[in-house]
């Protein structure tokens, strides 16, 4: 095949990792030949060749993408030859070619942060850095605060979740470097350590003793000196008054009117651990651990951890029985609670983890329980040992972890009025785990029984629940006009969703997807305003695979091609976080589920 020389300006299209796009006009190859190989002689002594088939085209201009030689001036003398399957050579010879950048193709920049998410957070915790430029994996990249190297969890192109180095407090510097090319820092802020609370009074097991005034964490000397007793403690409060308690294993239960009342959330009563130290109550009799009752309110358990292994019947009861004679406003948080071995309870009557009584109808509640796990409840092997049972209004359930890995009976939660006096209304239940519920009875993540209405399900993630008679479900929903709003439910051996009598109950931005059914509506309405569902063929709901990350290995997290991202309705109003605190929405609409994407 004849060497043919053309003459053309050849133009640096756009450099992109290291590679060069040059564009000519006319053809080097002839009819008919089949592409072998291509090489490029650069006329200062540079060459580079390649195999791969670059896209030619024997009329329009054509490019072709290759590596960069090293460019060291702008005007070169070009040979480029295309060879074919029966080693014929195709040349262009060009010379004084002028190497010219497209002002529309600059040069990709190194990194670049874009925001980071969450603006502040303290040592050890996780920030996403957001941006582009970050490279597919991690490698030799970095990312440094004000110099300190981060631990990371995650690397990708566009994000990076990293570990706040232990640097102290302040605003600081974060940024990444990736082949020794640096992004502009970012500002992140890490707030001081707050100081150690201090309290009014004082329990300790290492050196306390109940003829001891209280007054001081550790022994003083005389009468100086911490309580021994958590019931001498709580004894010495009044409302505004705060009692901290020492490390160790308390052996004793709080019974009714133990704990003196606060006036408000503002002026309570608290009870905690001292500066983050393990308590645990784990009385070695009795039936319950905390039973309260009468005008008890305003009474705040932190850090307190309850074991009912030795009870007879639930680990914590509020009772409301009567106009005067209801506990109200109870509030744990930050805690784990064990249920009793073995209750002596009659059957189909339960031993609760938490029981939430209301024996007339309109008395107060308005109770509390905020990142609370809850672990071990075998009940007496029937169905009706709940987690959380509400019989009241206006309670809160939030953050909490519901886990029956070692023994369950019974309903995760559940807001039923078991006395029949009324309805329970306006109830929260949000951002909680349920899972790993399985007994041969009913089991149900969420139950919002015959006396619930106005209830508020949201953002909750239910998996992993398994009964032996119907309708075992994720989420029912029994009665009442409720709200079940971006939740995720998987794995349910019967029913994931379930309207079994709601009226007019609304469902919007739900995944319900592996389970016997993921949407069951046979008694009841539903809200004409739901929708933005994932997981069934129910009006409003759309049978797609939501692209969980790993949902086998408990990540409920979407996959950045999910059905679920960006196509749900409008709920941030009620539901502004993730399950996980992420801000919602990400990228101007929300999500379905409980999982917010983080691009």
């Amino acid at each position: 095949m004849a060497k043919r020389t053309t003459s053309a300006a050849l133009t640096l299209v756009s450099i992109q990792e290291n590679k060069v796009l040059v564009s000519t006009n006319g053809t080097m190859v002839a009819p008919g030949s089949k592409f072998k190989s291509w090489k490029i002689k650069w006329g200062d002594g540079k060459e580079v060749s390649g195999n791969e088939e670059p896209p030619l085209d024997l009329v329009h201009d054509y490019p072709i993408l290759i590596p960069e030689p090293g460019l060291t001036k702008d005007i070169y003398d070009i040979s480029f030859e295309i060879k074919d399957n029966k080693n014929r050579t195709s040349f262009a010879v060009v010379d004084n070619v002028i190497i010219t950048r497209n002002p529309l193709n600059p040069p990709i920049p190194g990194p670049n942060i874009t925001s980071l998410v969450p603006l502040s957070g303290a040592v050890a915790s996780e920030v996403a850095i957001i941006g582009t430029g970050f490279g597919a994996t991690q490698g030799g990249s970095t990312v440094t605060f004000d110099g300190t190297l981060s631990t990371i969890n995650n690397w990708s192109n566009t994000s990076i979740r990293a570990i706040v180095p232990n640097i102290g407090s302040g605003s600081t510097e974060i940024i990444v470097t990736v082949n020794a090319v640096s992004s502009a820092p970012a500002i992140f802020d890490i707030p001081s350590t707050p100081p150690p609370e201090t309290f009014d009074f004082y329990v300790s097991q290492v050196d306390g003793n109940n003829s001891y005034n209280g007054l001081f964490p550790t022994f003083q000397g005389g009468l100086n000196g911490p309580k021994l007793t958590m019931n001498a403690g709580v004894a010495l409060l009044s409302a505004g008054k705060s009692l901290g308690v020492r490390t160790g294993t308390y052996i004793e239960s709080l019974d009714i009117g133990a704990i003196p009342s606060g006036v408000s959330w503002n002026n309570k009563v608290r009870i905690a651990n001292y500066n983050g130290e393990v308590v645990w109550m784990k009385p070695n009799s009795g039936t319950r651990v905390m039973d309260f009752a009468g005008s008890q309110q305003y009474i705040e358990f932190d850090g307190i951890n309850l074991d009912a292994e030795f009870m007879t019947n639930d680990v914590v009861k509020i009772n409301a029985v009567a106009v005067g004679n209801a506990a109200h406003h109870i509030r744990f948080k930050n805690c784990t609670a064990l249920g009793a071995l073995n209750p002596t309870i009659p059957p189909n009557t339960g031993a609760h983890m938490f029981l939430v009584t209301q024996l007339a109808a309109g008395l107060e509640g308005g109770n509390e329980f905020i990142n609370v796990t809850l672990g071990r409840n075998p009940g007496i092997g029937d169905e009706f040992s709940h987690g959380f049972y509400i019989q009241s209004h206006d309670n809160l359930v939030e953050f909490c972890t519901i886990d029956g890995s070692i023994a369950w009976s019974g309903n995760g939660i559940q807001v039923f009025n078991g006395q029949v006096v009324g309805t329970n209304f306006n109830n929260t239940l949000r951002y909680n785990i349920i899972r790993n519920l399985t007994n041969t009875g009913r089991q149900r993540g969420i139950e919002l029984g015959a006396t619930a209405t106005g209830t508020k399900v949201y953002g909750n993630l239910i998996y992993n629940i398994t009964g032996g008679l119907a309708p075992t479900a994720g989420v029912r929903v029994g009665a009442g006009t409720n709200e079940v709003l971006n939740n995720t439910v998987y794995n349910v051996n019967m029913v994931g969703i379930y309207n079994n009598g709601g009226v007019n109950t609304l469902y919007q931005n739900n995944i319900s997807w592996f389970c016997g059914s993921n949407f069951v509506n046979d008694v009841g309405s539903v809200n004409p305003a739901s929708g933005n569902n994932i997981g069934d063929t129910e009006t409003g709901w759309s049978f797609v695979d939501p692209q969980f990350v790993n949902a086998a290995g408990g990540n409920f997290n979407i996959a950045s091609t999910s059905p679920c991202r960006n196509t749900g309705a409008n709920t941030s109003s009620s539901v502004p976080t993730s399950i996980n605190g992420v801000s919602r929405p990400q990228e101007g609409v929300m999500d379905i589920g409980a999982f917010e994407f983080v691009p």
